[in-house]
């Protein structure tokens, strides 16, 4: 548990997967590592998340196989929550009694002692969107990249893929992209009703825009990015590189990476460049500030055996700027502790890491923020080297960056994701959008009762104008419709269309 906790300290979180297959009685259920990793697959019957019931058919029938069979993998399920005890519940909106299922899964997590007692912490169930990971699943260019060429069967793929998108969309999302609009996958994910009346250029470069953005609001965990093979498509999205940069990039990242100047040292190398031209660069001076170093949870250093600098997201051009914010920010805290004394304190630290001084004092002393705010910082600019900075330079927002990335070096700015809104459910359960889902939608549903075959009395003849009653999936209940059966003569001249 100790291990657990510090891996989700750090934003990793395992998950366990049930996706139940569409016009089938069985759910594909796969438990994905903490990494990305799929460890278990198995195929259960769907109605094993239902409440258990003692077996009434007659012993020996098929029926009684079935239910025994049903029996056989609710054990199995909890056997997988108790082993792997994974951070999360992911439960994939591809059938129309979701919210069933959902409440029932959450019965079998909190009233199952055999379940209860091997978690610390009760993992949480989440709805989760199969839109994109069912893109991921059919691409035939994904499917035969090395993340999923193991994994033959549709119902498998898309289930990994709805965990790596629960744990980093960006990067899942990032494999259906090519350079060729034709093999782009990300075109034909429905995103907007009117996307297809846009040129493929503009869309695609639109696409690339925004996957860039939002690489750079993140950075790209690059000892991470090393050891998973479907996080290797982030790195052509990082600033002066592209498809072909990136290719060469990865295959040279053999070892763990702990500075900046050594990925500096792999690009020169990679552009037959000289250790003297590096600097002036444009791909490396362009990539480096969005590379994140940080030593991946199987590592064994840690992120105290960084450089300082290396820890933010700020360009080499802007270091100065940091370093004399920092010995002005422990010069401030030295005058508040020792008032006179405050220079010989400052003796005291001149060999040390500065920056990693002030990370650390903000991290373990949150009073510390309100004494670098609360300092003139009038001679800021004459102090880091720029007394003449232009006019259109703001300070006041380069101060509150660099605050910020002391804080919390290198946070992600991502968007937050957030829960499936209820009104939603309906259209993902009919594998449809809310734009899309008009008159001539083929949708899916469970016939609930078939008036022309009355079960309660199999001898008696059905109503003469039967009905289907069909369930489907609703905001919070089941949405019930009635369809009149009618049979006509074939087109043929024999048989019956229904």
């Amino acid at each position: 548990w100790i291990s657990e906790r510090g891996a989700r300290k750090k934003g990793l979180c395992s998950a366990l997967v049930i996706l139940p297959e569409v016009t089938k009685e069985t759910a594909s259920v796969a438990f994905v590592n903490a990494f990305g990793e799929a460890v278990d697959i198995r195929s259960f019957f769907t109605s094993c998340l239902h409440p258990p019931r003692p077996v009434q058919a007659e012993k020996g029938s098929f029926r009684a196989d079935v239910e025994l069979k049903v029996q056989q993998h609710r054990e199995e399920l909890k056997t997988m929550l108790s082993l792997y005890k994974p951070a999360v519940v992911l439960l994939a909106v591809t059938a129309p009694d979701i919210l069933k299922l959902k409440d029932n899964l959450e019965q079998i997590l909190t009233r199952s002692q055999d379940v209860l007692v091997h978690f610390k912490v009760l993992p949480k169930i989440y709805l989760v969107d199969t839109t994109l990971p069912r893109a991921v699943a059919y691409n035939k260019r994904v499917s035969e990249s090395p993340a999923y060429r193991d994994y033959k069967d549709h119902s498998q793929r898309i289930a990994i893929s709805c965990a790596r998108f629960y744990q980093d969309a960006l990067a899942e999302a990032s494999q259906l992209w090519h350079e060729i609009h034709d093999e782009n996958g990300l075109l034909k994910v429905a995103l907007h009703p009117l996307q297809k009346e846009v040129p493929k250029e503009m869309m695609s470069r639109a696409i690339t825009r925004t996957l860039q953005e939002v690489l750079a609001k993140t950075g790209l965990q690059i000892n991470k990015v090393r050891r998973a093979a479907h996080m290797s498509s982030l790195i052509q999205f990082l600033p002066g590189l592209g498809p072909r940069k990136a290719k060469l990039f990865m295959k040279t990242l053999a070892n763990s990476v702990k500075s900046r100047q050594s990925v500096a040292d792999i690009m020169a190398k990679q552009l037959n460049m000289s250790e003297e031209d590096q600097d002036s660069n444009p791909v490396i001076k362009n990539m480096l500030p969005f590379i994140k170093i940080d030593p991946d949870f199987r590592d064994s250093w840690s992120e105290e055996d960084l450089p300082s600098l290396d820890r933010l997201r700020i360009p080499p051009s802007l270091q100065r700027w940091v370093l004399t914010f920092c010995t002005e920010a422990l010069e401030g805290q030295a005058n508040d502790l020792f008032g006179e004394s405050a220079d010989e304190a400052m003796r005291d630290v001149q060999g040390d890491d500065v920056v990693a001084r002030v990370i650390r004092l903000l991290r373990e002393d949150p009073s510390f923020l309100n004494v670098i705010q609360d300092r003139d910082w009038s001679n800021w600019p004459t102090n880091a080297g720029e007394p003449n900075y232009p006019d259109c330079a703001d300070i006041d927002k380069l101060f509150n960056r660099i605050t910020d990335e002391l804080v919390e070096p290198y946070k992600d700015l991502r968007q937050s994701s957030s829960e499936i809104p209820e009104n939603e459910l309906f259209y993902l359960a009919l594998a449809e959008s809310s734009h899309q889902f008009r008159t001539g939608c083929v949708v899916r549903g469970i016939v609930k009762f078939d008036e022309e075959y009355p079960e309660k009395d199999p001898g008696k003849e059905g109503n003469a104008n039967p009905k289907v009653i069909v369930s489907m999936a609703g905001s919070g209940r089941a949405v019930r419709a009635s369809f009149k059966k009618a049979y006509a003569q074939g087109k043929s001249g024999f048989g019956t269309d229904g």
